[in-house]
């Protein structure tokens, strides 16, 4: 794959991809994005949309109305791996970018994102006083247009997606696997390779050779498990991501990850159980990601991967192992419903996520509007 940069404001000539490990030390038009074929721009959205869906399907890119076209609306979400391509990125009118990885640092540190971030935080603990004094008060102003705020979009990423790409998309990060969840999982790896990531981190060598694999591996830990553990200790992060779905500006919305299979996937379930599809179809659309990725690496298609991240264990996704998540979510708390209201999210926006997606007459995405439009002229 390729990726464009920037010079002068200008979009530079296609560089190689980043190194998908290095991607918490980069910026996001660097990792979270490959071009895939450079062609004239698309007559309309729709006809763009048909190319993209046929052109990205080996970068594990698809429309979520695929799994049920009956129930949910084309051009309102889709799911990728993190290699997007950026010609047809602009032709489907994306408005909201979702990106499940790590954060680059610089992100991290961007004055304007350290303030959003620290508001956010303000809102957080005077929510949660709130809910201490008065709990059922509370719960009636959430109910009644107070609910949580959204995660603000990174200004970095935002104005460089735009200056790079000339697409009026905010860029969210949501990381899924924040330090309190990856230490979890070490936790979780059998003590010599415990010993082995903390030796490569001393060494100040990346361990994720060594943890995907092991994370893979089902003798060793496991995607089923992973899921559970994602579902269980990352929720606040997952009703991030989720909420994101209830703005109509936010749509099109596209979520990615790394192989858009694993935490893009857990997104996706829940996203689709919530809007009512059947229960095997989700499982189904679960394992088609794994032949999307090996039809991806056959025809080199992710080549912004490194190659411990494109091998058969890494990108499988049996559709057991969604089955078997999907057991957990039910029995636990009885459906999607009820467990995203039990991470935060409100009646409100779950009815405005399911009117979003699927209803004929829910608002036009903004974007398909802004998408013909010049970067930042709305």
């Amino acid at each position: 794959m390729a990726a464009a940069g920037v010079a002068n404001g200008q979009p530079t000539a296609v560089q190689p991809a980043a190194d998908a490990s290095k991607g918490s030390e980069q910026p996001y038009h660097e990792t979270g994005a490959a071009l895939l074929a450079d062609e004239p721009a698309a007559p309309s959205v729709s006809d763009a949309a048909a190319r993209a869906v046929e052109k990205a399907a080996g970068a594990n890119f698809r429309d979520l109305s695929s799994v049920s076209p009956s129930i949910i609306l084309s051009g309102r979400v889709y799911r990728s791996s993190q290699v997007v391509s950026v010609r047809e990125l602009a032709g489907l009118g994306v408005s909201a970018i979702l990106d499940l990885r790590q954060p680059p640092v610089g992100c991290k540190l961007e004055q304007d994102n350290l303030w959003g971030a620290l508001r956010r935080g303000v809102r957080r603990g005077i929510n949660w006083l709130a809910s201490w004094v008065d709990g059922d008060r509370y719960e009636q102003w959430r109910e009644h247009g107070g609910p949580l705020a959204p995660p603000p979009p990174c200004h970095r990423c935002t104005e460089t997606t735009c200056g790079a790409y000339g697409i009026p998309a905010r860029v969210y990060h949501v990381d899924l696997l924040p330090t309190g969840v990856s230490l979890r999982i070490l936790w979780e790896l059998p003590r010599g390779l415990q010993a082995r990531v903390l030796w490569a981190a001393a060494r100040r060598k990346h361990p994720e050779p060594i943890v995907a694999g092991a994370v893979a591996d089902p003798q060793v830990m496991g995607y089923l498990k992973l899921y559970i553990l994602l579902l269980e200790r990352a929720s606040r992060r997952l009703a991030d991501a989720v909420r994101l779905a209830a703005d109509p500006d936010n749509l099109p919305l596209l979520v990615h990850c790394i192989h858009g299979k694993d935490r893009t996937g857990l997104v996706a379930m829940l996203l689709l159980l919530l809007c009512g599809v059947e229960r095997g179809a989700v499982v189904r659309d679960y394992a088609l990601s794994e032949a999307l990725l090996r039809e991806g690496r056959e025809k080199r298609q992710l080549l912004g991967l490194p190659e411990h991240l494109t091998t058969d264990q890494i990108i499988a996704s049996a559709a057991a192992v969604m089955d078997s998540t999907i057991n957990h979510l039910e029995g636990r708390y009885g459906s999607a419903r009820n467990y995203l209201k039990a991470i935060g999210l409100t009646d409100a926006e779950l009815t405005a996520i399911v009117r979003n997606l699927t209803a004929a007459d829910a608002p036009l995405p903004a974007a398909v509007e802004r998408a013909a439009r010049a970067c930042g002229a709305d």
